[in-house]
């Protein structure tokens, strides 16, 4: 059934006047000063008065407010247990992934600009290592759920590259990413395959295989289609215009193929 937009606003509108009623014709909430010892200390001990809302005339059981109060200082433990067991090694693998992805990124831009390798392979190369890399770091993680956190930090930083490459302050990353050394591709391809990195890391992490796959895919996959198929796309062939809509396909056999192979290497 399809619901157009001014219909879901009427239906929300009504939703909240409702609740709104109902609140209304209930008894006004009162508040009740609720008092706690809390221990700071072995030889003394201080008073807390905290308001608690009685409503209806049922006054809020002291197991709930205790549950809230532990609530905020269960995240602070949780905190301090996860900054004795991983923080450390997490933050040194994030850390060497950061240094890790600069090096390979030099490394190709380098050998671009010194005519050893075409500035089109080296880019591709660069799609097609960065990710699996990145992903190579991950068991090295502890296993607290926050690791995921601080291994997308890696991406994230290489996100903020790339806006900072979108306002040409960044020229070495433009000329290492981009097909024509426009600044402002940088936030085209570039900057979508940083974002799914970013989301199948917080999303998946080391749990999915599916994820695994799709990263694979995206970058082995994506560029090993373009390697494979410039060097072994003429001879194989290219797919009919009745796989393509009709029109003519650039995609080839060959590059097709290592697509299919580079998301299971």
């Amino acid at each position: 059934m399809i619901v157009s937009r001014s219909t879901l606003v009427l239906l929300s509108l009504f939703s909240l006047a409702t609740e709104a009623s109902s609140f209304s014709t209930t008894s006004p909430p009162t508040v009740r000063p609720w008092k706690a010892v809390v221990s700071s200390g072995a030889t003394r001990a201080r008073q807390l008065t905290l308001p608690v809302v009685v409503s209806g005339g049922s006054l809020l059981s002291s197991s709930a407010v205790s549950g809230a109060l532990a609530l905020r200082g269960g995240s602070t433990v949780a905190f301090a247990s996860y900054a004795g067991a991983g923080l450390g090694r997490d933050a040194a693998c994030a850390a060497f992934g950061l240094v890790g992805a600069t090096v390979w990124l030099k490394l190709w831009t380098m050998l671009a600009a010194r005519g050893a390798v075409d500035p089109k392979l080296s880019r591709k190369i660069v799609h097609s290592g960065s990710a699996p890399l990145f992903m190579l770091t991950w068991p090295f993680f502890s296993d607290q759920p926050e690791a995921r956190f601080v291994a997308a930090l890696v991406p994230t930083a290489f996100m903020c590259r790339l806006l900072l490459a979108r306002q040409g302050k960044q020229p070495e990353l433009v000329k290492a990413i981009s097909r024509s050394g426009d600044d402002r591709e940088a936030t085209g391809g570039p900057f979508l395959y940083v974002v799914v990195l970013i989301a199948l890391t917080l999303g998946a992490w080391r749990d999915s295989l599916l994820a695994v796959v799709a990263i694979s895919e995206m970058a082995l996959g994506d560029g090993l289609a373009d390697i494979v198929g410039r060097r072994f796309g003429a001879r194989t062939g290219k797919w009919p215009a009745l796989f393509t809509g009709g029109v003519q396909s650039s995609k080839s056999y060959a590059g097709s193929a290592a697509f299919a192979v580079g998301g299971f290497l």
